[in-house]
Parts: C-alpha cells; sequence; structure tokens
C-alpha cells in the first residue's frame, strides 16, 4: 500500500464519520485550551507570589494573631484562644525593635514592621 493510497482512505473515513472527527477535533481543541491555561494560571500566580515576597525584604517582621499557613484545624483553634493584637502590643514592638525601617499596622489582627 501506497502513502497516497492510506492518505485516501484515512480522508473517506473522515468524511463518513463527520460527526465522530468534529467532536474528537473539538475534544483536543478543549483539551489543550485547557492545560494552556492552567499553565498560564500557575505561572501568573507563583510571579505574584515570588513579587510579594521579596518586597518583604531581609528586615520585614510580622506579628500575626494567627499563622497565615494554617494547616491544621487543632493548632488554628487553639490561635483563635491567644489575646487579639491592639495597637499597645503594636507600640510595644515598636519601641523594642528599633532597627526596623517601617512600621505598619494591618488591620486583620497583625502587626507587619
Amino acid at each position: 500500500m501506497h502513502i497516497t493510497e492510506a492518505m485516501k482512505i484515512a480522508f473517506l473515513s473522515l468524511w463518513a464519520n463527520k460527526l465522530r472527527s468534529a467532536l474528537t477535533l473539538l475534544g483536543v481543541v478543549i483539551g489543550v485550551a485547557a492545560v494552556i491555561a492552567v499553565v498560564t494560571f500557575v505561572n501568573g500566580i507563583n510571579g505574584y507570589v515570588a513579587e510579594k515576597i521579596l518586597n518583604l525584604g531581609a528586615d520585614a517582621f510580622i506579628m500575626c494573631k494567627v499563622s497565615p499557613a494554617t494547616t491544621n484545624i487543632d493548632h488554628y483553634l487553639e490561635a483563635m484562644k491567644r489575646k487579639d493584637l491592639n495597637m499597645d502590643d503594636y507600640r510595644a514592638v515598636r519601641e523594642g525593635a528599633s532597627s526596623a525601617r517601617t512600621w505598619e499596622h494591618t488591620p486583620s489582627n497583625s502587626l507587619a514592621m
């Protein structure tokens, strides 16, 4: 069988099963688009997180009532029992850490320097 004969049989098969061919093509297009979308999303999130971490700098100090990355419900519930941070805590830490360049109070019950 020559290559031209094989291609003729393949095209005749595609023409005979138009719906199946169209649905297969649609499935491939949707699959490729989904993979591209996921890869793009992950790259964007990686860039965002890297930028946020680099913006903190080496002299950053963050104090929170609850850990920002809690993976255990027991640790989270224990942290919720802690005393809320207030402006007196902020001032006490600010007075104790004289080498910090900038100070910031965030409304999410955490202190950042």
